[in-house]
């Protein structure tokens, strides 16, 4: 059997829709978990409607939390043997789980991927960079590395995951943070063996005005330099199954990708936010970085790579001899902690010290 997990948050214009292609499914052995994530619109009612019409339909109330929170909620009422996570304003095709399905089954993989087609309300001048991105080049069962995770879409929904391979090895989305789907993305498919890949549409994703993903590219939207919050909670994913060492280049690598996705999509004010975070990833897991050129840059304070001439942006050099040492402080001497209260006092008491003999 399959769970089908759907949060659930103020899409009354879209929720009857979204249910229909899941219920209409030529595959039937699922069950719905609708997590209603706090919903103040018609969802409630909506999802109610649905329960009663459906056994299948299973409706779940919680306070408001964000996507992961509810994603979290449903992966611990699941049931079914294989997972398949689905927003709530987007729909499937008729054939979406029986495509998976069979591909898992025949071809005995722990997770089946197909495209993801866009169709747009917004953001229409996505569309070239969106067929690419989302499109599945590769057929059939594929033995994973590195490289072949890095090439395919990150997006959790479109994909069919192995119930025991979440529970084993302990996923859960990040909480509390944007594009929680490339942490999903590389903490499951890093811990597993196989895929099949099918390279035809079985999911569609309606790109409107208010979604996250529509407000990605939206420098005044501050939330770029999250993926940088992401590919720390990876990192530190990785470190916990002692599989980081192994993986340090690919590591280093990521970094770079996120670092300069958020470096283009901040805005000026949180550039030096955007630097000071890279470095302190870059300290605290002792990435490598003497073959990449822009981490190499960013350690050694050596910013003006960063900053071609004729750029109106740019840094002071003390400012990143600063962010260096913050980053190093930051690591021996954690926020919060009380080694740091500590020598912040005694760093105090020694200055006025030296300000009463000079």
């Amino acid at each position: 059997m399959i769970s089908v997990i759907v949060p659930v948050y103020n899409v009354e214009k879209y929720l009857g829709k979204c249910l229909d292609s899941i219920l209409a499914q030529t595959f039937t052995d699922f069950e719905l978990i609708c997590v209603d994530d706090g919903s103040t619109d018609d969802c409630p009612r909506i999802l109610k409607e649905y329960s009663l019409k459906d056994s299948r339909v299973h409706v779940y109330s919680k306070t408001n939390g964000g996507i992961s929170s509810s994603r979290n909620f449903g992966l611990d009422k699941a049931t079914g043997q294989y997972v398949f996570f689905m927003d709530s304003d987007d729909e499937l095709y008729p054939e979406s789980l029986e495509l998976l399905y069979t591909a898992i089954k025949k071809e005995n993989t722990q997770a089946a991927v197909g495209s993801i087609k866009v169709e747009y309300e917004a953001n229409e001048e996505l569309r070239d960079s969106d067929t690419a991105y989302y499109t599945i080049m590769r057929s059939g069962k594929v033995k994973l590395t590195d490289k072949i995770i890095s090439d395919f879409h990150c997006s959790s929904c479109g994909c069919l995951f192995l119930v025991d391979i979440i529970r084993d090895n302990a996923l859960r989305f990040p909480l509390g943070l944007f594009y929680e789907d490339a942490w999903w993305h590389w903490a499951y498919f890093s811990q597993i063996e196989s895929v099949s890949f099918i390279n035809v549409p079985v999911y569609k994703y309606i790109r409107h005005p208010v979604s996250i993903m529509a407000n990605t590219f939206n420098k005044g939207d501050k939330r770029a330099i999250q993926h940088l919050f992401i590919t720390d909670k990876l990192f530190e994913y990785w470190q916990s199954k002692d599989q980081l060492h192994q993986r340090k280049s690919t590591a280093s690598n990521l970094l770079e990708s996120f670092f300069w996705f958020s470096f283009r999509y901040s805005p000026q004010s949180e550039i030096p936010f955007v630097i000071s975070e890279c470095l302190k990833i870059i300290r605290k897991y002792d990435l490598p970085v003497e073959n990449n050129t822009t981490l190499a840059s960013i350690n050694n304070g050596e910013l003006r790579y960063l900053f071609p001439s004729g750029s109106t942006q740019t840094i002071d050099p003390s400012y990143a001899r600063y962010l260096q040492i913050k980053a190093f402080v930051d690591q021996v001497l954690p926020r919060n902690s009380k080694r740091r209260k500590i020598s912040y006092r005694m760093a105090r008491l020694g200055y006025k010290f030296l300000k009463k003999i000079i």
